[in-house]
């Protein structure tokens, strides 16, 4: 509001003389008010020369108009559209993003994972991670963060510390979203596409092995073959409808598999997702690869498919560089494992479950990418673990019913 001045005149506003002859002039009062709610009121007065000696009196009557503005407020405001975000989203941890038109996907956002949001406080929230979208996060260390990846959809990892995670499990790579409960969620961890372990004893497991998703395997050279390609593992695809299909899964890349139920499954797991197993050299094989499980791919497009991409959980790539991540690893979402020279693969990849892909540009993100569920690898020495277990990246999992789908299966890159 205006500052007020008040200038006094006769009765009770003159300054006076309490002794001496004569009287002052009028004292000029002004009133400053910092804000709407008149608080903090400071009064400075000038005394325009009084012709007394001895001290001087003032009187005041002061009305203050007290304005507010109504809200105090709103704030419209300490909303605020909002602490949202539209948001920790945002288009966001997203983040063109954990998004990316992402694992987002338009995205583990979306807008958003957020989605206004998964966001919610936040892509996070302790993230679309949230210990993240990983998080150590969807990462995030990240929406990934660092990204949806990030250090993936890994994040450290689709992984992230898992693709677990508790995991990109998520009840998972899920999702129920890219997780989410996030892109992890607790994480896309969470501790993790290790976790111990998107290991766990294992993501192996001995395992989505199983001897074998392998076998030696959902190998073969092998479930690859180029493969479990085939194009593929794809096929348009491991898609299949589908990176299913009943798929790339197999009961499966599982199987109880990389799903299965789940990319668990107990899981992507499964005794595990592992397997010395869905390893093999191996469910990579160049593999659960293929050109590949990805397959243009495990895609398909894919396991994609234009969805659990989307684009994606592609990401350039479920890959990543990578679901990867040095990894979803760990050493590891290792395994001897998930890896496997392995779900790997130069890998579950692939340039992969990339797919243009499983991708997609993603749960990409640039990305879940990453060069990527690649790892080398998902591999890890291995996503294993004994294993990528756990039960595990499991989860009920990354399952999801799922990155299954009955699923990555397929009755399929089961083979």
């Amino acid at each position: 509001m205006p500052y007020p001045y008040f200038n006094y005149g006769p009765s009770n506003c003159n300054a006076r003389c309490n002794s001496g002859t004569g009287r002052g002039q009028p004292t000029r009062i002004r009133i400053l008010f910092p804000d709407s709610q008149n608080t903090n009121v400071r009064v400075t007065t000038r005394n325009n020369g009084c012709k007394c000696t001895g001290p001087k009196k003032i009187n005041v009557v002061v009305c203050l108009n007290n304005q507010n503005n109504g809200n105090d407020g709103g704030n419209d405001g300490d909303n605020n559209d909002g602490d949202n975000n539209n948001g920790d989203n945002n288009v966001g941890d997203n983040n063109n993003g954990d998004n990316n038109v992402g694992d987002n996907n338009n995205g583990d956002n979306n807008v958003g994972d957020n989605n206004n949001g998964d966001n919610n406080v936040g892509d996070n929230n302790e993230g679309d991670n949230n210990e993240g979208d990983n998080n150590e996060g969807d990462n995030n260390e990240g929406d990934n963060n660092e990204g949806d990846n990030n250090e993936g959809d890994n994040n450290e990892g689709d992984n992230n510390e898992g693709d677990n995670n508790e995991g990109d499990n998520n009840e998972g790579d899920n999702n129920e979203g890219d997780n989410n409960e996030g892109d992890n969620n607790e994480g896309d961890n969470n501790e993790g596409d290790n976790n111990e372990g998107d290991n766990n004893e294992g993501d192996n497991n001995e395992g989505d092995n199983n001897e074998g998703d392998n076998n030696e395997g959902d190998d073969n050279e092998g479930d690859n073959n180029e493969g479990d390609n085939n194009e593929g593992d794809n096929n348009e695809g491991d898609n299949n409808e589908g990176d299913n299909n009943e798929g790339d899964d197999n009961e499966g890349d599982n199987n109880e598999g990389d799903d299965n139920e789940g990319d668990n499954n107990e899981g992507d797991n499964n005794e595990g997702d592992n397997n010395e197993g869905d390893n093999n050299e191996g469910d990579n094989n160049e593999g659960d690869n293929n050109e590949g499980d990805n397959n243009e791919g495990d895609n398909n497009e894919g396991d994609d498919n234009e969805g659990d991409n989307n684009e994606g959980d592609d990401n350039e790539g479920d890959n990543n560089e990578g679901d990867n991540n040095e990894g979803d690893n760990n050493e590891g979402d290792n395994n001897e494992g998930d890896n496997n020279e392995g779900d790997n693969n130069e890998g579950d990849n692939n340039e992969g479950d990339d797919n243009e892909g499983d991708n997609n540009e993603g749960d990409n993100n640039e990305g879940d990418n990453n060069e990527g569920d690649n790892n080398e690898g998902d591999n890890n020495e291995g996503d294993n673990n004994e294993g990528d277990n756990n039960e595990g990246d499991n989860n009920e999992g990354d399952n999801n019913e799922g990155d299954n789908n009955e699923g990555d299966n397929n009755e399929g890159d089961n083979n």
